[in-house]
């Protein structure tokens, strides 16, 4: 069996989740490929810059679609845990679970065009990465952003709208 597209895998890597547990990104690629039956050799394709396995790629890029879905969860770098919508999404027993076919959690907001920034949750207020006071320093603690207002990291570096 030839690698297959991300959409493919979205409804195998739910159906890994379904235990609830944590998996780790190595153990996720492995139980997709047994599941799935695809052979070593296939897993052994590189893309074209060399630096990352075509499916691993591709499992990464289910994951992280169904991440900014709301169907599972980041606990840690490198484990995904499905959430309740996940579960869901299981229990309506799709034959394929592709990137239109499921509604964006309510909890998330959009990402703002063109932006590599992940989605955040709607009732977030404090964001963090500190903002400019009038005198030009940073604050201490963090400050609650308007939604829309441009925002300086460490230094004015990472300028991002929030």
């Amino acid at each position: 069996m030839a690698v297959p597209d991300f959409q493919s895998l979205m409804r195998p890597c739910l159906a890994v989740h379904q235990d609830g547990q944590p998996h780790t990104s190595a153990a996720l690629r492995d139980r997709i490929a047994a599941e799935m039956n695809v052979s070593a050799e296939d897993r052994a394709i590189m893309l074209p810059s060399g630096r990352q396995t075509l499916f691993a790629n591709r499992v990464a890029w289910a994951v992280t679609h169904m991440a900014q879905a709301g169907l599972l969860g980041r606990p840690a770098r490198g484990v995904t845990q499905i959430t309740d919508s996940g579960i869901g999404v299981l229990m309506q027993r799709p034959d394929r679970v592709a990137v239109g076919s499921v509604p964006p959690s309510p909890t998330l907001r959009p990402r703002p065009a063109g932006s590599r920034e992940p989605a955040r949750a709607a009732d977030e207020i404090a964001h963090g990465h500190g903002r400019r006071s009038g005198s030009g320093s940073l604050t201490a603690r963090p400050v609650p952003c308007a939604p829309g207002r441009r925002c300086g990291g460490v230094r004015g570096f990472l300028l991002r709208r929030c």
